[in-house]
């Protein structure tokens, strides 16, 4: 054996011939990977019809190659770092293959290749780039079919309409929701008095919320509040790429002026305090 590689160097070729059919656009650091940085390359993660695409490569001769590829494509899905996860197999020959050949010599290899996406996975289909890129648009098109965003929809939905029925029980709760959200002076509001004479006009001020109003301002905290947690998470995964991948240019400096602590407000999200429930 000539020469040695591992996955990650497969990986890289494989998006560098991607990018020269036009398939997917990958970043200047994968394109501009060489022999140079063979023992270290970078994640490939790069874009397909304007979703994020990562390649997971293993070589043949490795135990589990099969699993292991499609398992790490469909946790970097589940993670939400990308929409598409591509596991590939590489043919163990290819380890023996010069640097200068192995780019050509990838171009002209069959390789195992499965897809995942939050529509599910396709399963291991064998063929060239050319199958790969087949293989890619089939996956594209069921994700398009898979109504996802209406089921997310649906999702937050009834998490909203769950928040609103548990805190419609108190009052008071939310007028200072309301407080605390900036929410306007509602306006005037007619009150039967029960009797004959004309209905009084009465300000709906902090006590006098309708059952109507008490709705809407539990169901816009309802959304600010999943609006900061979404934040909050997606920060989280970014923080916690960064701690282990900090060369990356993608991630923000150390000393990055977003917050670390339980205070948002510097994010231009309102911060909802705690209240007491009477």
């Amino acid at each position: 054996m000539t020469d040695s590689y591992r996955q990650e160097v497969f990986n890289v070729l494989l998006a560098q011939l991607l990018q020269e059919r036009g398939v997917i656009a990958a970043p200047e650091n994968i394109l501009r990977a060489g022999p140079e940085r063979r023992r270290k390359m970078p994640d490939v993660i790069a874009h397909y019809q304007g979703l994020r695409l990562i390649i997971e490569g293993e070589v043949s001769d490795q135990p589990d190659a099969h699993d292991r590829a499609l398992a790490s494509a469909q946790r970097r899905v589940e993670e939400g770092l990308v929409h598409i996860g591509v596991a590939v197999v590489y043919p163990e020959a290819l380890r023996a293959v010069s640097f200068d050949r192995l780019k050509d010599t990838l171009a002209e290899s069959v390789l195992d290749v499965a897809v995942f996406t939050e529509a599910g996975e396709t399963g291991y289909t064998s063929g060239s780039i050319d199958h790969l890129e087949t293989v890619l648009r089939r996956a594209f098109s069921e994700l398009l079919e898979e109504d996802v965003v209406a089921e997310a929809v649906a999702v937050l939905d009834d998490a909203v309409e769950k928040f609103t029925s548990a805190i419609m029980v108190y009052p008071k709760v939310a007028v200072r929701y309301a407080a605390a959200l900036g929410i306007q002076e509602l306006p005037v509001r007619r009150i039967s008095t029960g009797s004959d004479d004309e209905d009084q006009e009465k300000l709906a001020g902090s006590s006098e919320l309708s059952w109507e109003q008490r709705a809407a301002v539990s169901r816009i905290t309802a959304l600010v509040l999943t609006n900061a947690m979404i934040f909050r998470t997606c920060f989280a995964r970014i923080t916690t790429r960064c701690a282990r991948r900090r060369r990356s240019s993608n991630c923000p400096p150390q000393n990055s002026n977003l917050p670390t602590n339980g205070n948002i407000s510097s994010t231009g999200l309102t911060t909802i305090p705690s209240l007491p429930l009477r």
